[in-house]
């Protein structure tokens, strides 16, 4: 079932930058909740599968991707990409 209001975001935390992004996204979601968006982090599980199976279900609003990667590559976790 489609939830059209809802935000997703990734929040690895698997190296210093990433557990630096993954706290401030923590205020993101607080802020989204206080607006009403339902969110649904993807922390650890933060792998292409996952992704692209809740983004399938969901259909949200707004996406947040936090990681490393490049212009067409946004790496999520230390073992997946998603391009």
């Amino acid at each position: 079932m489609s939830d059209s209001n809802c935000f997703l975001i990734t929040q690895p935390a698997y190296d210093e930058v990433t557990h630096y992004l993954a706290v401030w996204g923590q205020h993101i979601v607080k802020v989204a909740n206080e607006k009403g968006l339902k969110t649904i982090q993807l922390k650890d599980d933060a792998k292409r599968n996952v992704l692209e199976a809740r983004l399938a279900k969901n259909d949200p609003r707004l996406i947040a991707f936090n990681g490393h990667g490049k212009g067409n590559v946004v790496n999520v976790s230390v073992v997946s990409e998603v391009s």
